[in-house]
């Protein structure tokens, strides 16, 4: 946080790891004082100040598992400003509590990457349908074989959600993972990869082939829930399909063209598949 420093700018700031002023301090797990009592030599000061903008300046590196992971600082370009031992006791506090919270978020996400099954549907999550992904596509490179791949999501889920409550909710996404299943074949894979976002991984099938399978699944979400006699219970899907190696014969490829077609569906007028 910075006193009179655009934050664009200093979101563009990188420290090299040898500079000789950010070693001693950060790589050494030291807190950096720049103040009227705590000057730099010239040289060091024209460095700083060049390269941060500001006049003084009070930073604590985050430290973890015995490397810098971030910095956490405060600067202002105050005259004859001298920072007090409740800023430093308070910067220290801030930094041990982001130290924790990131130590938290890398924890949570190693085991996120452990489990390959969705808690609430019991379908597929998002690491192992990339990870499968990965696996199937080198297969299909391999034998010269097509793999398709779908992106479904509910249309307006959002509204569904906020009008009819969690619970609801809940039960049409273990609902809808339900019918899908009964689409797919025994070597198909399905998961749940976002909220309201389902993908399915088609081994030895093309684009044609799996929107063919896209389109039954829509069908059969419409005609599920086109039964509720609330009309604002109604849901549909809409999908984009890609296939390697036509839209790519990366994992990055594949999804990002299966999702662009996903939004061509959506700005359509939903409830529809679109392959190209």
């Amino acid at each position: 946080m910075a006193d009179g420093v655009k934050v664009d700018y200093l979101m563009t700031i990188q420290i090299g790891p040898q500079e000789s002023l950010y070693y001693k301090a950060f790589n050494l797990n030291k807190l950096l004082i720049l103040d009227k009592q705590n000057p730099l030599n010239d040289n060091l000061t024209v460095d700083f100040m060049a390269k941060f903008q500001v006049k003084n300046c009070l930073a604590l590196p985050i430290f973890l598992k015995g490397s810098v992971k971030a910095v956490l600082g405060i600067a202002n370009n105050r005259d004859n400003f001298i920072y007090n031992k409740d800023d430093i006791e308070l910067l220290d506090i801030f930094s041990k509590q982001i130290a924790v919270a990131i130590e938290n978020d890398l924890l949570a996400h190693r085991v996120e990457k452990l489990e390959i099954k969705d808690s609430l549907t019991g379908l597929y999550n998002r690491f192992f349908i990339e990870s499968r992904l990965q696996e199937e596509i080198s297969r299909a490179i391999a034998y010269q074989r097509p793999c398709a791949f779908i992106v479904f999501d509910l249309d307006n889920f959002k509204n569904y959600r906020e009008k009819f409550g969690l619970i609801y909710a809940e039960s049409a996404l273990k609902r809808i993972a339900g019918l899908i299943r009964e689409c797919i074949t025994e070597v198909d894979r399905v998961g749940r990869t976002d909220d309201d976002e389902f993908a399915l991984i088609l081994p030895e099938k093309n684009k044609r082939q799996a929107q063919a399978v896209a389109e039954e699944v829509c069908k059969k979400i419409q005609t599920a829930f086109g039964q509720e006699q609330d009309n604002n219970r109604c849901l549909t899907f809409s999908a984009g399909v890609s296939e390697n190696p036509l839209d790519g014969v990366q994992v990055e490829q594949l999804i990002a063209k299966a999702k662009e077609l996903l939004k061509k569906a959506k700005a359509g007028g939903k409830n529809r598949v679109v392959v190209f």
